[in-house]
């Protein structure tokens, strides 16, 4: 810059020197050189002289008051205010906080300043610190001061609960009230699965109202006689003979209904991005397609069209497909005479059936993702899972592997002539950097970094093995303490500890766009899955160029595996086995040439682009013929 090499001007030409310290310029020296990192070691003179006769020219502020005003977003911000109240911004430069405050505080609508804090800031006497650090365990080492302080400046914006009261009262609002009789002990004694992972009655509380009434657990006990009415049998069989009335219309354009189970972008698996593609593709192919969310759940248009924009390809999904929500059962399912449908999980293959009857008759398209009626315990579920595969249907599978288990296993009906299926297999998130941004971000002196697929309320993960595993593996010196941190997919509340010292940290609920930026992070991938579906993450890490470990399970081996990608260990699911394959991915993660050329190499598809072909286009005009033609 002219000014710093010119800076002798002072001495030898003292007129200037007088012109800049009586022009009149509202400067604040102080300000200029802290927003200025390259101005920091300017006088107030000379910081003056440089705004005169560079910064006007230049477009830099004079002052804080100026800056602000530049941004109807900083209009009012108290910088110091700011800088204090939030912990995250403790550290940042003047600069840093207001720039932050316009790009992201703003949108995340944090306090600007202290009346904000007044206006808008929970009342704290209501604040309960022990209930925030148990139910949010990510919190539980905060101290008591650190907890307020986090729910003061980051948890009530977010949403969390400050207390018992408010958990209880959200759900019962969201869902339905908690029956007068309800007693948290009683829930706990008659679901002895419980007992061991929730301890305080508010746990046994929350677990009915989100999820043990969907399920259809009990919570009392009869007094005289067991007594089950119409209400609590179809909640316990989850309401497959209880599906939405159906009326036909003639007058309705001939349309392909997807049928689609509750969901929670906050939690939304892969298994649903299938779905929806599926949806799509049936669309590409001229076929009017509706959306059908017949779960009951809660619903919002306006919401659910917003957070598909972080979703890669579904953007404008509710623009392109039809929708209609009938969870609540006010209103019937109105169909034409020539309408399809597609099953997308068991229990939805029952609305199926009851369509197809309602027109006439006719297969429907089971979508097929997962064996599912091992999900369920020997009894009633598992029964009714296990006789949709012998329903009237045409197949499509999400991937080879567990179209090659039915068959293998002559599950329902692929066990006689005449059935049709096919595959296709489901595009993964994987992000692989250019190889020089690869290499880079995994210099010597970074951690490397394991991500676990742990789902402790998913038992098809295997969460107890795979814990067990990598507890003992760490404790075997398999991963030498300073040189690895590992991280909880799916982990939710729960926590992992690796020894007395070290556990493992929650990944925090993202977005797809989020996740792929994360998942291009990691060394080595450890996914369980107790099922021939390989799942999508073990492609979404090797893919990205991390070494993956998992298990097999029927068709699902090494050879299978090594066919899409040779970034995999595929171990026996049992603890010694798993330890091996641990080790083995600790080595194999330092060789990055190798890992690079794994990725690069994956023949698993990507993106949706790359899924679908002319073949599965004749297979879905096959399936939907009827529908087609009128």
């Amino acid at each position: 810059m002219a000014f710093l090499r010119g800076r002798k001007s002072f001495i030898t030409e003292p007129s200037v020197e007088k012109a800049v310290l009586e022009a009149p310029v509202d400067l604040d020296a102080k300000f200029y050189r802290e927003y200025y990192d390259d101005l920091a070691n300017l006088s107030d003179d000379e910081a003056r002289q440089h705004f005169i006769e560079h910064g006007q020219r230049e477009g830099r502020f004079p002052n804080l008051v100026a800056c602000l005003s530049s941004d109807p977003r900083t209009v009012g911000l108290d910088v110091f205010f700011y800088r204090s109240f939030y912990p995250d911004m403790r550290q940042t430069s003047l600069r840093e906080a207001i720039e932050h405050f316009a790009t992201s505080g703003y949108d995340e609508r944090r306090c600007r300043n202290r009346a904000d804090f007044e206006r808008n800031h929970p009342d704290m006497s209501q604040f309960d610190v022990d209930f925030y650090r148990t139910y949010y365990q990510q919190f539980r080492s905060m101290s008591e001061d650190e907890a307020r302080e986090h729910y003061q400046a980051f948890g009530s914006r977010e949403g969390r609960y400050p207390n018992v009261t408010t958990m209880i009262g959200e759900l019962e609002e969201e869902r339905k009230p908690l029956p007068d009789d309800f007693k948290p002990g009683e829930y706990l004694a008659l679901n002895g699965d419980l007992r061991r992972t929730l301890r305080h009655d508010w746990e046994a509380t929350h677990h009915y109202l989100k999820y043990g009434r969907w399920e259809g657990r009990q919570y009392r006990r009869w007094k005289d006689e067991a007594i089950y009415d119409l209400d609590y049998l179809t909640r316990r069989t989850l309401h497959v003979y209880d599906m939405p009335w159906i009326v036909v219309d003639p007058r309705r354009r001939p349309t392909v209904n997807v049928l689609v189970p509750a969901f929670d972008f906050g939690s939304m698996s892969a298994g649903f991005f299938g779905v929806f593609q599926v949806a799509l593709f049936i669309k590409r192919c001229g076929v009017n397609v509706r959306l059908v969310m017949f779960d009951e759940f809660d619903f919002d248009e306006y919401i659910t069209r917003s957070k598909l924009q972080h979703y890669p390809g579904l953007e404008k999904l509710f623009d392109e497909l039809e929708f209609v929500y009938i969870g609540d059962r006010k209103a019937p399912l109105s169909i034409s005479p020539y309408d399809n449908c597609v099953a997308t999980v068991w229990y939805s293959a029952y609305l199926a059936r009851k369509l197809m009857d309602a027109r006439g008759g006719g297969k429907f398209l089971y979508l097929i993702q997962d064996y599912e009626s091992p999900f369920h315990p020997c009894g009633s579920l598992f029964a009714l899972a296990e006789a949709t595969y012998s329903f009237d249907y045409c197949a499509l599978f999400s991937s080879q592997a567990l179209q090659d288990f039915f068959l293998k296993k002559q599950v329902g009906i692929f066990a006689r002539e005449g059935t049709n299926y096919t595959f296709f297999n489901n595009a993964c998130s994987s992000v692989l950097k250019p190889k020089d941004d690869f290499f880079a971000t995994r210099g010597a002196d970074r951690k490397k970094r394991l991500a676990f697929y742990s789902r402790p309320p998913v038992d098809r993960n295997m969460f107890e093995l795979g814990a067990l595993s990598l507890c003992l593996a760490f404790q075997q010196g398999v991963f030498p303490v300073d040189e690895w941190e590992f991280i909880g997919i799916g982990l939710g509340e729960a926590v992992i500890k690796l020894d007395d010292d070290h556990e493992m940290k929650q990944m925090e609920r993202m977005n797809l766009r989020e996740y792929q930026e994360v998942i291009s992070t990691f060394d080595v991938g450890f996914c369980l899955m107790a099922s021939s579906h390989p799942s999508l993450l073990p492609f979404d890490l090797s893919g990205s160029g991390a070494v993956v470990v998992t298990n097999s399970f029927g068709v699902k081996d090494q050879a299978y595996f090594d066919i899409v990608t040779e970034g995999v260990i595929v171990c026996l699911p049992e603890v010694p086995a798993l330890i091996e394959g641990l080790k083995r991915a600790v080595t194999e993660a330092g060789n990055l040439e190798q890992r690079y050329a794994n990725a690069a190499a994956m023949k698993f598809p990507r993106v949706w682009t790359e899924t679908f072909n002319d073949q599965h286009e004749f297979f879905i005009r096959t399936v939907f013929k009827d529908t087609l033609r009128h």
